[in-house]
């Protein structure tokens, strides 16, 4: 089952995708998957990041490759820092960073929702 978020018009609905169709769902996939038997045509829709999260806590230098890589030192206690929840973004929606910035590095993360 592929579940989605995504925009039609003004609104932001979840829907589970089935071929070039995106079936709608009643409620958001948190409280329950369940179909109202409305589609959209995938062509007709804008495909929008899983979630809109309040806020991103994540975690460096949690593996040793890292570690190494970066050459820091292994830490005694967990690094965490905060990313803004703008830096979550759909499948092919273009990374924007300041001017400022002089390194940019890719990551994937993994989402656990509690609750």
């Amino acid at each position: 089952m592929r579940i989605c978020r995504y925009r039609h018009g003004a609104k932001v609905e979840f829907g589970v995708i089935e071929g070039e169709q995106v079936v709608t769902l009643k409620n958001d996939p948190f409280a329950r998957i369940e179909k109202d038997g409305q589609t959209r045509a995938l062509s007709q829709i804008e495909l929008l990041a899983p979630t809109q999260p309040s806020k991103v806590v994540a975690v460096g230098l949690n593996y040793q490759e890292h570690i190494e890589e970066s050459g820091m030192e292994k830490p005694e206690a967990p690094v965490l820092f905060l990313k803004p929840s703008t830096s979550v973004i759909a499948h092919n929606e273009p990374i924007l960073y300041p001017k400022s910035g002089v390194r940019v590095d890719y990551e994937a993360e993994l989402g656990v929702v509690i609750g």
